[in-house]
C-alpha cells in the first residue's frame, strides 16, 4: 500500500500540477536572482569600421543600481513560497483522501464480514423454520418471520457488499490506481 500510495503523490493531476508551478516559479525566482549582478558583457571583438578591418574589443559594465533587483526577487520569492504551500496542500489533500478511504475500506470490509455472518444464521434458523413447519412443530407466522428475518439479513448484507465496493472505489480514486480492470 505505501508503494501505491507514493505512486498517487507522483502521479495524481494535481500534486503534478502544483509541483510544475513550482517548479516554473523558482525558475522565474533563479531568473531574477540572475539579474540582480549582470556579469560582464564582451562584445564579438572583431568589427569593420569604414573598410577597414578592426579588431575592438568591446566590454560593457551595467552601471550599479541601488535597488539590486531587489523587487522582482521579492515577488518571485513570494510567488515561490505560494507555489511550495499549494504543493504541499496538494499532498495533504491525496494523502486524506487516501487515508479516509483505506479507512472506510477496513470498516466496511468488517462491517460486511460480520452482516455475511448474521445472514448465514438467519438462513439456517429459516430452513430450521421451514422443517419445523413442514413437520407440523411450529405455525406459519413463526415460519414467515423466519423468512423475513432470513430476507432482511441478506439485504443487509447486500448494502454492507454495496459500501464496500463504494469504499474500494474511493480508494481507488485517491491512489489512482485501478484494483480490477474495467469489465468492458
Amino acid at each position: 500500500m505505501a508503494g501505491l500510495v507514493r505512486t498517487a503523490l507522483v502521479a495524481r493531476p494535481s500534486v503534478r500540477t502544483a509541483l510544475a508551478r513550482y517548479q516554473a516559479d523558482q525558475e522565474d525566482l533563479r531568473q531574477a536572482i540572475d539579474a540582480q549582478f549582470p556579469g560582464v558583457t564582451i562584445g564579438p571583438g572583431y568589427h569593420y569600421d569604414q573598410g577597414d578591418n578592426k579588431f575592438l574589443l568591446a566590454i560593457s559594465l551595467p552601471l550599479p543600481v541601488l535597488n539590486q533587483n531587489q523587487g522582482p526577487i521579492a515577488v518571485a520569492r513570494a510567488k515561490r513560497r505560494r507555489a511550495a504551500a499549494q504543493f504541499q496542500a496538494a499532498q495533504l489533500h491525496v494523502l486524506d483522501q487516501v487515508g479516509r478511504a483505506e479507512r472506510n475500506y477496513r470498516a466496511s470490509v468488517v462491517a460486511e464480514a460480520e452482516a455475511d455472518r448474521i445472514a448465514a444464521r438467519a438462513r439456517v434458523q429459516a430452513r430450521a423454520a421451514r422443517a419445523a413447519y413442514r413437520a407440523g412443530a411450529t405455525g406459519r407466522v413463526r415460519l414467515l418471520g423466519a423468512e423475513q428475518a432470513d430476507i432482511l439479513a441478506r439485504q443487509n448484507a447486500l448494502a454492507a457488499e454495496i459500501q464496500v465496493r463504494t469504499a474500494l472505489g474511493q480508494l481507488e480514486d485517491g491512489l489512482h490506481h485501478r484494483f480490477f480492470g474495467s469489465g468492458a
